[in-house]
């Protein structure tokens, strides 16, 4: 009797133990319910957040693409307007120490020009007034001296025409096919030349302007042949000169400094393989130094905004 006392109070403590296992077991299924409802809830939060964030973004893209239509509108107004009143936009940067001397030499230079020009015309004066004395009253005489004293002015005009007008070129570097010929600063134009027996395939290669930091990209379907050259213009009449592949249009706008400029042409590898500075005649001459290498070249007689004149082969 003792015995199955015992077993049916062992069989009560199991089943007290089974359904406080069960209770707890319900308690934690129930607990993790709640969390995977309140989970659910969250993802379908984040859903409706990220669709809401996805209309945003579409609705600024679509100010922005508006916003970018309007500028490139404004831009390319500015520069039809740039064109017209011929502004060049490497003057707008701060003149430094260089072109400061080199704009009080030109200065100097116009000054001491025009006291010849002064003191030349008080002498043709001079020598009028000496020929009418000498020569008959009629007309014949008068304008035969009148006919050498036009010849004279004209010659002494066209002579300081081209001395202002001529660039001293200093090469400073010339490695690899290809090399600039010729940087012309008044018609803002630069030559580019292969002198090798093999044709150089063009894509990769740029143009630097030293002085704006302006870089040029060379058509990738240009292949300079052995003994060519071309030429890459801009300023406001360089469309006129467009015409591939010897000569390219850059841009409406004036590249290379009338105050001297540098021209760097770059190959695929970023290695300068040709690099060629331009100053003015009449700016190099004040200076005390000239380099051994220079020479010098005929850009015509006209300044940025005026006519333009053919690059010439060095």
């Amino acid at each position: 009797a003792n015995e199955l006392d015992n077993n049916a109070g062992g069989q009560q403590d199991l089943l007290n133990k089974l359904a406080e296992q069960e209770r707890q077991h319900k308690h934690v299924v129930t607990q993790l319910q709640r969390d995977l409802m309140k989970r659910e809830e969250e993802l379908t939060t984040a859903a409706s957040s990220l669709v809401n964030k996805n209309n945003e973004f579409n609705d600024l893209m679509d100010v922005k693409i508006s916003l970018q239509t309007e500028i490139e509108k404004y831009r390319s107004i500015l520069d039809v307007e740039e064109a017209r009143i011929n502004t060049p936009t490497q003057d707008r940067h701060r003149p430094s120490k260089f072109e400061k001397a080199q704009d009080e030499a030109k200065n100097n230079d116009e000054e001491e020009e025009t006291t010849i020009t002064t003191k030349k015309a008080r002498k043709t004066v001079k020598r009028s007034r000496s020929t009418q004395e000498i020569a008959p009253e009629g007309k014949k005489g008068k304008g035969k001296g009148k006919g050498k004293n036009k010849r004279r002015r004209l010659k002494n005009k066209k002579d300081s025409e081209e001395e202002r007008s001529t660039t001293r070129l200093t090469t400073r570097a010339k490695t690899g096919p290809l090399h600039i010929s010729d940087v012309d600063l008044i018609s803002d134009c630069v030559s580019v030349a292969n002198e090798t027996s093999a044709p150089v395939p063009m894509k990769g290669w740029t143009l630097i302007s030293e002085t704006g930091n302006q870089v040029f990209n060379f058509p990738d379907a240009l292949v300079l042949k052995p003994g060519d050259r071309v030429t890459v213009w801009s300023g406001a009449h360089a469309e006129s000169h467009h015409a591939p592949p010897d000569n390219l249009f850059w841009t409406r706008r004036y590249v290379w400094n009338n105050h001297g400029d540098t021209a760097i042409l770059v190959n695929p590898a970023g290695e300068h393989v040709s690099i060629v500075s331009g100053v003015p005649s009449a700016m190099s001459a004040a200076s005390d130094a000239t380099p051994a290498s220079s020479v010098t070249r005929g850009t015509g007689a006209s300044v940025n905004g005026g006519d333009d004149q053919n690059c010439v082969i060095m």
